[in-house]
């Protein structure tokens, strides 16, 4: 089953039922056995999940693991460091890497407003 929010979009016919059903049972992708007359579950035409899924194991092992919030990565040492300060000197190199676009540092206290659809014609 994938997940629209995210971008991930799994296998052709494993819904939100015969996930659960499949799942219910072997309770991770490794175990699920390619052949369906192992399965024994309630799920509408096996034959052809089975099929998709010796066909796409590996694509529905890889949006699991991307899908997967990791723990064992230390991405910071304290929750200050993901504050936003603005753009850095870095920001402009990249902009311009990027497409050519200048950032600027905002002025303390001035709110800038987006641009109106009449004003970028």
């Amino acid at each position: 089953m994938g997940d629209s929010a995210d971008g991930y979009p799994g296998l052709r016919g494993w819904g939100a039922k015969s996930s659960a059903a499949v799942l219910a049972k072997f309770r991770h992708l490794e175990a699920i056995p390619a052949d369906c007359r192992e399965w024994r579950v309630n799920a509408a035409n096996a034959s052809a999940l089975a099929d998709t899924l010796c066909r796409e194991r590996d694509r529905a092992m890889l949006f699991r693991t991307l899908a997967t919030l990791r723990t064992d990565i230390r991405l910071f040492n304290d929750v200050d460091e993901l504050r936003w300060d603005g753009p850095t000197a870095a920001s402009d190199v990249l902009a311009a890497r990027l497409d050519g676009a200048a950032t600027k540092r905002p002025t303390p206290g001035v709110r800038r407003m987006p641009k109106s659809a009449d004003s970028q014609s």
